[in-house]
């Protein structure tokens, strides 16, 4: 049937989390719209670079088809990238698969086709055994879609655990197979500690993806990924876990997963300012990354009581490069929007003054409230407050909303911070 008036093919720039740029529509070639006769009709690139694709009005169209690089692509972005290898291809969802403008909000079917007897695993819905060759996901919107991860081929290995709701690992190496055994306790563990500080767990499942290849080895810095149900850990090949932890670090050791598995409440979940848990063809400039980094690094420091890490928040704080330091909070991370991880001087300072703020919030609340109230009741309070209410919080609103959960005033300390 005819476009009566065109259709728009849009691909991300900007992802939940990345904090940068991500030019995944670099990577789309030949995209084509399908009359129901199998027709192809060429899509016109916008002539402003935008990341999207035309298709004239009348033009006859009963689907569309495309090309992806992820070849080219996991050399260019590392860890925020696709990767395929001999035997596997591990997909992050919004780098591959764009929407049409207008039906993103639409149910979505996505239909998974893998060589015969690769298996096939999506974080949309998980199983301990993959489906083989095929694999059929239904999302309430493209952006569900987006927020999934897909593994497919015969060399990675899934492993179920079980915890307050069931925790899959999926793991995957350029060489040998990783030991699942405490990343699994990492993720049981991490859920009981968020369940107890929120009062609940967002999601009916978890996945742990985690990725360990040569390509990074030579790189810079590689952060893990956030989404509202999994968490994407891609790292060098060398820093796999091969053996059990002892068990005296072992505890210490689960900071990643906790902080990971933490942003599926904050900022997925609740959050503020121009973040928003979506997808986007721009990125937006964001004032409070402070809050959806920071406040997360708190909660790990408030439940491991970990010594290293109040050391690193504190140097980061105290000690950050003076161009840095004389930036405003807010100003900090403004620059943190699309330079969070490219130059880590202002990721680490922007999370860094986040978390020492809450750090002194909390004893201020433990201070007037003799210990009856902390900075958990303030962020479960918080959390209850955006599910509640369904949108952002604002700037001015964000010190009013932590003194109504404690009844203690802290609007003194987060101006002295975001100054």
């Amino acid at each position: 049937m005819p476009a009566e008036k065109g259709f728009t093919f849009c691909m991300p720039r900007s992802v939940p989390g990345a904090y940068s740029i991500l030019p995944y529509d670099k990577y789309v070639r030949n995209v084509r719209s399908v009359d129901a006769g199998g027709r192809y009709y060429k899509m016109s690139l916008n002539a402003d670079n935008a990341p999207k694709w035309y298709a004239e009005k009348g033009t006859a169209f009963s689907g569309m088809v495309y090309e992806v690089d992820i070849r080219r692509m996991q050399y260019d972005l590392g860890s925020d990238a696709s990767v395929i290898r001999p035997g596997y291809i591990g997909i992050l969802n919004y780098s591959v698969f764009g929407w049409i403008e207008g039906l993103e909000k639409e149910m979505i079917t996505c239909h998974f086709s893998a060589i015969s007897g690769w298996p096939v695993y999506s974080t949309i819905a998980p199983k301990e055994l993959p489906e083989r060759n095929n694999e059929t996901v239904t999302c309430s919107n493209y952006y569900q879609l987006a927020d999934g991860q897909t593994m497919m081929g015969p060399a990675f290995q899934v492993r179920k655990f079980n915890g307050p709701v069931p925790l899959y690992v999926s793991s995957y190496a350029d060489e040998g197979r990783e030991y699942l055994e405490d990343v699994g306790w990492w993720g049981v563990e991490s859920m009981k500690i968020l369940k107890d500080y929120f009062g609940d767990i967002p999601f009916t499942h978890y996945t742990i993806v985690r990725q360990y290849l040569h390509l990074l080895d030579s790189a810079g810095t590689t952060l893990a990924m956030e989404h509202m149900n999994s968490a994407t850990f891609t790292g060098r090949s060398a820093e796999m876990l091969t053996a059990p932890v002892d068990t005296a670090i072992r505890f210490r050791r689960m900071f990643g997963i906790l902080h990971h598995m933490g942003h599926s409440y904050l900022p997925l979940r609740c959050y503020g300012d121009n973040y928003r848990p979506y997808v986007m063809t721009m990125a937006p400039v964001i004032r409070n990354i402070w809050f959806n980094e920071g406040f997360i690094w708190f909660l790990c420091l408030d439940t491991l009581k970990s010594p290293a890490l109040l050391k690193r928040l504190e140097d980061n704080s105290l000690h950050a490069d003076p161009e840095i330091a004389a930036l405003s909070l807010f100003a900090l991370s403004e620059i943190a929007s699309t330079q969070y991880g490219s130059d880590f001087r202002i990721g680490q300072a922007t999370f860094s003054r986040g978390a020492m703020m809450a750090r002194e919030m909390n004893e201020q609340i433990i201070r007037e409230t003799g210990g009856k109230k902390s900075m958990k009741d303030a962020l479960r309070y918080v959390y209850e407050w955006s599910r509640k209410n369904r949108r952002p919080f604002t700037m001015e609103e964000f010190p009013k909303i932590l003194t109504s959960a404690t009844g203690v005033d802290v609007t003194g300390i987060y101006e002295k911070w975001r100054k």
